[in-house]
């Protein structure tokens, strides 16, 4: 984009993506947020891409032009990103060590997608990949936040009446200085 010339994806929808986005198959996210889509539509716009609805709360990023040029799904294939699984996702180097301005994108779209506020009005952040967690944590600190990683490590899910062990559970408690550095909408 012409805003952060360094990235061929905007920071925050790489952030989003990161945060909530499926990146193996199709390049999607799903979400029932219709601000989040509002947000998509205009990063993915301004790079010549689309977002299509795909079911209920299921959408598709594609080009507009050809389908074998979408420039989100090339920059997430040159990242390493491409076909990853929640637990396996991290913050390339290349937006991890951006530009103060990125950076504080970057951190809005992963706060916008897996963020939620604590009672304390402390931010919360969520992820089952530990090198995300650590990802968010060296992000958050070099925009002087502070950041405390704690960890579920066997949740309990339900899953057709079955009670199932999941994945470790990071959980990273957010306090930022400038509250515009992260929001959630």
């Amino acid at each position: 984009s012409d805003l952060f010339p360094s990235h061929d994806t905007p920071p925050w929808l790489m952030g989003y993506l990161i945060g909530n986005g499926r990146l193996s198959g199709g390049l999607g996210v799903s979400t029932a947020s219709t601000e989040a889509v509002e947000r998509i539509m205009k990063e993915v716009s301004l790079i010549k891409c689309s977002i299509v609805k795909s079911g209920k709360y299921d959408y598709r990023i594609r080009s507009e032009v050809s389908h074998k040029d979408n420039v989100v799904l090339r920059e997430i294939r040159k990242m390493g990103l491409s076909g990853l699984r929640s637990y396996e996702k991290f913050i390339p180097e290349e937006y991890l060590n951006a530009k103060k301005p990125e950076r504080i994108e970057l951190l809005k779209g992963l706060m916008d997608s897996d963020g939620t506020s604590a009672k304390n009005g402390a931010l919360q952040y969520s992820t089952s990949s530990q090198k995300l967690a650590h990802n968010v944590q060296y992000l958050v600190r070099s925009l002087g936040g502070i950041c405390r990683i704690s960890v579920r490590k066997e949740p309990r899910y339900t899953y057709r009446g079955e009670v199932r062990k999941g994945r470790p559970n990071y959980i990273l408690s957010v306090i930022m200085d400038d509250p515009s550095a992260c929001r959630l909408s």
